[in-house]
């Protein structure tokens, strides 16, 4: 974790909300530099989960307290710790040294309510020793975290490092975007090359048809031609001869 993943978590305590946009404005980085360090932070442990807080007064728990208990020594660790979960009005648990084993803090909302939450805890897990104390408020401020803080030589080369990944990055997300892009056009390419070569090959296919129609149409012309012209020449030897036999007869008469 470098000063870039502190800037990240200052923002996020202060905005849980915050989106990745807003985040790699303020750090400065490219939207899918910041998204991958998020990413990093949130798969690693480092951010455990994203929350919100609510003002307890607004729900109508205007009661805070904080409870040091001892627990029994007849109960199991896990088993204590289990009932305390089942209970709603408990809203935190840490375990302490000291005369104490625990100290839990109850929300409800009123003394009353109070009273009658800690007899039932008293009475179902049984207690050895309990001490409360009602909160009256909260500083201005608080609650807080601590912010991250590192030192100019602990930072420099794992941020050398994260630009180098970066560029790393962002020359693979050209590569596979250009890659793409080579595909869709050659894509396009090939269907454009198939629709002229179909387009070429219709109007050869007509051409072709064209042409031998014209040609079978000139035979058939040529034919029909030849034909007359037979007929035609025969025609005139046939009224000759018939001629010839006429004149003949009429002579001898």
């Amino acid at each position: 974790m470098d000063e870039i993943d502190s800037q990240i978590l200052c923002a996020l305590v202060v905005d849980s909300r915050a989106s990745v946009t807003e985040l790699s404005e303020l750090v400065g980085k490219s939207h899918s530099a910041t998204r991958q360090r998020l990413h990093k932070l949130s798969t690693d442990g480092t951010i455990e989960k994203f929350t919100i807080e609510v003002n307890p007064e607004v729900l109508g728990l205007a009661v805070d307290a904080v409870v040091d208990i001892k627990s029994p020594g007849h109960w199991p660790i896990g088993e204590f710790d289990a009932a305390l979960l089942n209970r709603p009005e408990v809203v935190d648990v840490i375990y302490l040294t000291g005369d104490f084993d625990y100290q839990i803090r109850v929300n409800c909302k009123s003394a009353e309510e109070l009273n009658s939450i800690l007899h039932t805890l008293r009475t179902e897990l049984e207690f050895e020793e309990i001490n409360v104390r009602v909160a009256l408020g909260t500083a201005p401020g608080f609650p807080r975290y601590i912010q991250p803080d590192f030192e100019l030589g602990a930072i420099a080369l794992p941020v050398v490092v994260d630009e180098v990944e970066e560029e790393v990055v962002d020359e693979v997300e050209e590569e596979v975007v250009d890659e793409v892009e080579e595909e869709v056009v050659d894509e396009v390419e090939e269907e454009v090359v198939d629709e002229v070569e179909e387009e070429i090959v219709d109007e050869v296919e007509e051409e072709i048809v064209d042409e031998v129609e014209e040609e079978i149409v000139d035979e058939v012309e040529e034919e029909i031609v030849d034909e007359v012209e037979e007929e035609v020449e025969e025609k005139p030897v046939v009224v000759t001869k018939v001629q010839r036999r006429f004149d003949i007869q009429r002579a001898q008469f």
